[in-house]
């Protein structure tokens, strides 16, 4: 699957004080839609040129660069404010390195913590020593405001300060930004646990960013990387799956990738011996306590929602594992589009189409849908080449004549093997046979439901239905390929037979609206066909459903008076007394018999 990362905002927020620093102009630089909240942030600052007070928010990055930059800036006094979360993280290291180089910063509140107040001046430009920084940005900070430090640190962000120092800025730099390998990081993840495949444009490994070690580090939990033309391409190798292995990782320059690498060992089984990992609990959280939530849980994600801290990487990293959260607004911090690109690679929507028949209305349905022709083969056909070219966990069956529909939410709420979807008839054209359809469709969709959250389904349809593409795959034998119907029932029956987990969500947004048959001759021969498949039922509960329908009309027409006591039965089905509900009743045993010896003895082809 094709992922767009975003722009990397180590490189982009240090372009950004590069820029500044020369006096280039900042309000053409980044589209908000796809540009991390952090250097937006830091942008929309710099570019003020007479704001008092500089709200860094929660970013930490805009808080240490903004610091060594207005120390520097003589005239200017301002005030910089952030989040809760950031007033709690340390920067007196830096502040006293900016002070022994003549900086002029007051803490308002609490020693070496936001808020505090800058008076730019002329500073001093001497070397400044800061030993063992408790971030690498200090530094960065400090090389980024024109100081020269001396540390013992060798961190590939320090060296990608002092590289991007050398470099031009300008129009032609910004749009040259790479892709950010942190945040492929939690792809990398998906791919270890699910065996997904994923294509990074742009990204390469002739990089500036230290966390393009992510690659080595999922080499060894089975995830091979290769760069091909245009970008990088992850697919798994299953080695990750030994649960006897031990992962030795030192995070000491890529603490940004602990996240997703305990994530993933902890889904894995993988047991960890993790070093450098002293700056972790000075991050958006104390991202060692907040991951160590995962430890019990038992390689169990149904249902299970977790705590974010509203930091933006332990956010991605359990949805990455496929847990749910409780704030996914932090993700826009460092990657404003993973929520839709995590839902469109969980899902694929598939619609089997007829050959040569007409194509359907391509904007009813989500981009990325698959559209598949039949070939004149059947729509088994279709849709096995549909699910085999699909490599998402889960496939959205649709049929082309459906609408409405597409609303899931966070598509990692699903775990189940099948799951039958709400599914109602149109009036059509209005007339007596459309409405006495949509009537005879009320009480099926009833039926599916009741059965359905009993755990006896006896009835679902392919034209709303969400299911795990291995699961369809193991059970694609079983369909009948030689029947013209049958798809979802039979795939039902496999599912039941093999004891996979059904079922269903009664929920509007995901209703899908059919139309009915105008014609009461393609009517007849639609039934038909739906009845020709009712001999090579095995389930129990279908055969003994059926049977005892069969039976019931069976007897209203030897005995009229049985009428009264199945219109009673149907009542709970149908939700109005009306003129077509009161004629389906009437009619229904002899329509039956009709469709049922129509189904059993002609020939029905796609």
């Amino acid at each position: 699957m094709l992922i767009h990362l975003p722009i990397s905002k180590s490189i982009a927020n240090r372009l950004l004080l590069i820029a500044k620093m020369r006096g280039d102009d900042l309000q053409y630089m980044f589209d908000e839609t796809s540009t991390p909240e952090d250097v937006i942030v830091l942008r929309d600052i710099l570019a003020n040129d007479s704001a008092s007070v500089a709200d860094c928010r929660d970013s930490g990055t805009a808080m240490r660069f903004l610091t060594a930059y207005f120390a520097q800036a003589e005239g200017r006094i301002v005030q910089i404010i952030g989040s809760e979360r950031l007033s709690e993280r340390p920067i007196s290291q830096l502040v006293d390195a900016l002070k022994a180089c003549g900086a002029d910063i007051r803490y308002n509140e609490r020693e070496g913590h936001l808020p505090l107040t800058v008076y730019g001046k002329s500073l001093r430009r001497q070397k400044v020593s800061i030993p063992s920084p408790q971030s690498t940005q200090f530094v960065s900070a400090l090389l980024l405001a024109g100081m020269e430090v001396e540390t013992d640190i060798r961190s590939p962000y320090i060296y990608m300060t002092q590289e991007m120092l050398s470099k031009p800025t300008g129009v032609n730099a910004c749009l040259a930004i790479e892709p950010d390998w942190s945040a492929a990081a939690f792809w990398y993840e998906r791919c270890a646990i699910r065996g997904e495949e994923y294509f990074f444009p742009g990204l390469s490994f002739n990089s500036l960013q230290g966390d393009k070690a992510v690659a080595d580090i999922f080499a060894l939990l089975g995830v091979e990387t290769k760069q091909i033309e245009g970008g990088i391409c992850i697919q798994s190798t299953n080695k990750g799956h030994l649960t006897t292995q031990t992962l030795s990782v030192d995070f000491a320059s890529c603490p940004d990738l602990y996240p997703a690498v305990y994530a993933t060992c902890s889904r894995l089984g993988i047991s960890m011996d993790f070093t450098g990992l002293e700056s972790l609990p000075l991050k958006e959280s104390d991202r060692l306590s907040a991951m160590r939530q995962i430890d019990n849980l038992q390689n169990s994600t149904c249902g299970i929602q977790l705590k974010s801290f509203s930091d933006h990487r332990i956010a991605m990293a359990l949805l990455a594992a496929g847990y749910e959260v409780d704030n996914t607004d932090c993700i826009r911090k460092s990657y404003p589009m993973f929520m839709e690109q995590l839902r469109s690679c969980r899902l694929t929507v598939i619609v089997p189409i007829r050959h040569g028949g007409p194509m359907p209305d391509k904007h009813k349905f989500p981009e990325g849908t698959l559209f598949v022709d039949d070939e004149n083969k059947g729509k088994k056909y279709a849709l096995h080449k549909g699910v085999i070219t699909a490599l998402t966990e889960y496939v959205w069956l649709r049929d082309a004549d459906t609408a409405d529909g597409y609303g899931l939410g966070n598509p990692d709420i699903l775990d189940a093997d099948m799951y039958i979807l709400p599914l109602e008839m149109s009036n059509g054209n209005g007339s007596l046979l459309c409405r006495m359809q949509k009537v005879e469709y009320e009480a099926i969709q009833n039926l599916t439901v009741e059965s359905a959250k009993r755990g006896h389904a006896v009835m679902c349809s392919g034209a709303n239905l969400i299911v795990k593409r291995s699961s369809w795959l193991d059970s694609f034998n079983d369909l009948h390929i030689d029947l013209p119907s049958g798809d979802d029932m039979f795939l039902l029956e496999s599912f039941k037979r093999r004891g996979l987990h059904i079922d269903m969500l009664d929920n509007d947004r995901l209703s899908a609206v059919i139309a009915p048959e105008e014609k009461l001759h393609s009517f007849l021969k639609q039934r038909m066909r739906w009845a020709g498949k009712a001999p090579h039922y095995t389930d129990k509960d279908i055969i003994r459903c059926g049977i005892l329908v069969a039976l019931l009309n069976f007897a209203c027409i030897i005995c009229p008076l049985i009428y009264i006591p199945k219109y009673l039965i149907e009542r709970r089905f149908i939700s109005e007394d009306s003129l077509p509900a009161v004629l389906l009743s009437l009619l229904y045993p002899f329509y039956m018999i009709v469709c049922l010896i129509g189904g059993l003895f002609r020939k029905h082809l796609w």
